[in-house]
């Protein structure tokens, strides 16, 4: 399991880390996106960049975490 932080701005800025992310990635793999640094009128953008960029052969399940909340380790072992 690796965790990576991301931020907002232009996404061609993102393209440095974006290949340094899928080549960490042991495909296929699942993501999580906890996305509670944006507003939530942003939720679906940052989902549909996500998806956009990664899903495929690198990420087959991308999930988005819309609450706030505690996540057992069962949860995370999911990612």
């Amino acid at each position: 399991m690796g965790i990576f932080l991301t931020g907002g701005g232009d996404q061609e800025y993102f393209r440095e880390l974006d290949q340094y992310f899928i080549s960490q990635v042991p495909a296929p793999a699942k993501a999580l996106i906890i996305p509670f640094a944006a507003d939530e009128e942003d939720f679906d953008d940052i989902r549909e960049r996500i998806e956009e960029t990664f899903k495929g052969p690198y990420l087959t399940e991308i999930d988005l975490l819309t609450t706030a909340r505690a996540l057992t380790d069962e949860e995370l072992d999911e990612y």
